[in-house]
């Protein structure tokens, strides 16, 4: 587990703001979700006040996981 994930240009959780946690090991959870072993980071929202807990699925990269945490359906202009 890594838990820098500011560090890593993570983007926090859509859902309740907070930074999520970046997982470098296999999780059983996603067995369904991939057939390659290979596969072992994800990141997911672990705050417990979080609504949604949302997370990934399981990837062969770092890059892999945080672009597809960091995608967003609509970026806001500040």
């Amino acid at each position: 587990m890594i838990a820098v994930t500011e560090a890593l240009g993570i983007k926090p959780c859509p859902f309740c703001g907070e930074y999520p946690m970046f997982w470098d090991e296999y999780d059983e959870r996603f067995v369904s979700f991939t057939d390659r072993d290979d596969c072992r980071y994800y990141i997911e929202c672990v705050n417990v006040g979080c609504a949604c807990n949302p997370c990934t699925i399981l990837f062969k990269t770092k890059e892999e996981a945080i672009e597809a945490w960091n995608k967003r359906v609509k970026e806001t202009e500040e």
